[in-house]
């Protein structure tokens, strides 16, 4: 399947957009609910339909980036390309933005007509009145609230599912939708990753960390193959190296494998960067009016 018909990967939403956006010239706004898996999109579904009885979702399944972390998956939507092409911010979370008006300004879309807002929370209507629905063209949004309560679920997903669901009941996502399909935007919704619930193997003594390596629970990203391998001699029974094809050489990534975590043994806990279809499958959504 090609980007034209619809993205395969997160990185072809950026693609898919620009092609609907040269047939029909309508305003776009893609909504990117960070740490969402398909799970949590149908929980945040079933109260959005009871929100909004005259709009139409139509949900596919795309591919997120492994290692499923925000640096390498959610980098890659707005670049709109994949993560060797970004090689030189991967370890960065502040490009998204930058990398969202370039790709629209070749598109001869003027920057004063782009937007794009990260750390979105939804949860009254401030952050929804801040959106320039009027001068903006093009939207990129990224709620965060999702993620921030994966990080926080000490109760695990069933925990998380419910505390989504109480987001969407109480907080302003609806409204959002509502007045972005009223001032003329075509609407999508994806994620960056998903997440899954897992089980800690003991956590890795490591804590040298070098600029631009991580240390998540299901991922860790080393520049010595040395300190990976030895890691991933430590926990061999509970992960894997994953091949680093995607980006230069110079990074080296170990995954938990199943539903392991690094993380002090016997611990639950909710997280992502793994290769589980929950953290690796993420909805790309496309929200209309029933007469659309």
């Amino acid at each position: 399947m090609s980007s034209y018909h619809g993205p395969v990967m997160v990185h072809q939403i950026l693609d898919h957009l620009v092609r609907l956006h040269n047939d029909d010239k309508q305003k776009k706004a893609l909504l990117v609910i960070d740490g969402m898996s398909l799970t949590q999109w149908y929980v945040i579904e079933d109260v959005l339909k009871e929100q909004l009885t005259d709009f139409t979702f139509n949900t596919e399944s795309i591919f997120a980036w492994i290692p499923t972390i925000t640096e390498i998956s959610r980098q890659s939507i707005f670049a709109g390309r994949e993560p060797f092409l970004f090689d030189d911010t991967l370890e960065k979370t502040n490009e998204d933005g930058k990398w969202w008006t370039k790709n629209w300004k070749q598109e001869s879309i003027p920057e004063n007509q782009i937007f794009y807002k990260t750390g979105c929370y939804f949860w009254d209507n401030l952050d929804v009145e801040k959106i320039p629905y009027n001068s903006a063209k093009i939207l990129g949004l990224v709620a965060m609230t999702v993620d921030e309560k994966i990080h926080n679920a000490h109760g695990g997903i069933k925990e998380l599912n419910g505390e989504v669901r109480d987001w969407v009941k109480k907080g302003s996502l609806g409204n959002l939708i509502k007045t972005l399909i009223k001032n003329d935007f075509s609407v999508f919704v994806t994620a960056d990753h998903g997440n899954i619930e897992a089980e800690g193997i003991g956590q890795p003594r490591d804590k040298d960390s070098r600029k631009g390596e991580k240390r998540e629970k299901r991922a860790r990203i080393y520049q010595s193959e040395a300190t990976a391998n030895r890691i991933h001699n430590l926990f061999q029974e509970n992960s894997f190296l994953w091949p680093n094809d995607i980006t230069s050489s110079k990074y080296h990534f170990l995954l938990a494998k199943s539903d392991r975590a690094f993380d002090f043994t016997g611990t639950s806990v909710v997280s992502h960067g793994g290769i589980s279809l929950d953290e690796v499958m993420v909805p790309f959504v496309k929200i209309g009016e029933k007469n659309d």
